[in-house]
């Protein structure tokens, strides 16, 4: 979503990254976004990998670092989920660091980073707040752990940050599928024999696209952590 908004503005070259171009079923969609042909510039990266990194951010001002990994499964506790979250925030805000154009950073970290966990009574939170839980989930830890080392690199980099901390997404999904929209397709399916009563907070992934393009472009979203959400559903 944010690199088919990002095309349609007409006002910039993108630089996307791919596991491998050979995945038609993930790169074909991406290659007929509007402008794409002429503005979209697909580089083969690997979160887990440093190769190809420093081509990817060559001559950007901006970098939006979106991806995250999220192994499912038995593979998804601990250490498993966290380091692999922080060093792929490493990997990319490094070669931001050498590139030397980048002017601004915009990572996509998690409302689970600010809330930790369900809540005796309502609170407000705010971008000031951090999840210090030590019982969270490891995708909340490992959203605390990725934020926290993005915030340390940019402190000694000459790029600014800003972060965006989205409630659940849900929405269109444009390519592949979406980590947060399998909840809603197991409710539908059938694929849970008992559903308790849940609170899910929500947000459109459309809204959260626009969010990082504003991050981009708004001076005063430098060194902010920005909370984007949209409605509450039991």
């Amino acid at each position: 979503h944010i690199t088919q908004r990002l095309l349609n503005t007409d006002r910039f070259i993108v630089h996307g990254t791919v596991r491998t171009r050979t995945n038609r079923k993930r790169v074909k969609p991406v290659t007929k976004f509007r402008n794409a042909i002429n503005n979209l510039k697909l580089f083969e990266c690997d979160l887990h990998l440093d190769a190809n990194w420093d081509r990817a951010v060559q001559d950007c001002k901006y970098v939006i670092h979106v991806a995250s990994p999220l192994p499912e499964g038995k593979g998804s506790k601990g250490k498993n989920v966290v380091e692999p979250a922080v060093e792929c925030t490493k990997r990319v805000l490094e070669a931001c660091k050498r590139a030397g154009t980048v002017k601004r950073v915009i990572m996509t970290s998690s409302i689970s980073a600010i809330s930790g966990g369900i809540q005796a009574d309502s609170k407000h939170y705010t971008g000031d707040e951090w999840n210090f839980n030590k019982s969270s989930d490891p995708y909340s830890l490992s959203k605390v752990m990725a934020e926290r080392t993005a915030w340390e690199i940019a402190q000694n980099a000459d790029f600014e940050l800003a972060v965006i901390n989205p409630t659940m997404c849900i929405g269109p999904i444009l390519v592949g599928e979406c980590t947060s929209m399998l909840l809603v397709k197991r409710i539908l399916e059938g694929g849970y024999t008992m559903l308790p009563k849940i609170y899910l907070p929500l947000v459109d992934v459309r809204d959260v696209a626009d969010a990082h393009i504003a991050a981009m472009l708004i001076p005063e979203a430098r060194g902010k952590r920005i909370i984007v959400h949209g409605c509450n559903y039991w």
